[in-house]
């Protein structure tokens, strides 16, 4: 007998950049993410993650390139650069988040740590090392 395996969940990623930051949110839960969610049946990844940055920032985005992909044994992860393209950050569902903001790339990498797809970690690395050196203040997450 062959066992059917239900199919995995899709989920689209937005990394949206806004000149030198990026779209970042935290959850009601305490965890950081970028816009996201999950793909509808008969969507592709590439509409889902542009839908879903509208949804949850009231951003438009255009998708600058692929950025990875990520399975697990339940979850396929699709993560996209996205530049901006227009609209205001906003929290569009405040019943699911604790804040928005613009947050420079360095400041992502210090609040996820370790949990950066790396990838992402790769492309913001890149940024940062053409960012002229400046001072740092305290950060505004602790």
């Amino acid at each position: 007998m062959i066992e059917s395996r239900p199919a995995k969940l899709e989920i689209a990623i937005g990394v949206v950049e806004r000149g030198v930051t990026f779209a970042f949110m935290q959850r009601a839960n305490g965890r950081w993410t970028f816009p996201s969610g999950k793909v509808k049946p008969g969507e592709t990844p590439e509409d889902a993650v542009l839908r879903e940055i509208k949804e949850e920032t009231a951003l438009d985005a255009g998708i600058r390139r692929k950025l990875g992909m990520h399975e697990t044994d339940d979850q396929i992860r699709h993560y996209y650069l996205c530049d901006l393209k227009g609209g205001r950050l906003q929290m569009m569902e405040p019943e699911k988040f604790l804040r928005s903001s613009w947050y420079m790339a360095q400041t992502i990498i210090d609040i996820v740590g370790d949990r950066l797809f790396p990838p992402i970690r790769t492309y913001f690395n890149a940024q940062i090392r053409q960012l002229p050196t400046m001072r740092m203040e305290r950060p505004c997450w602790k």
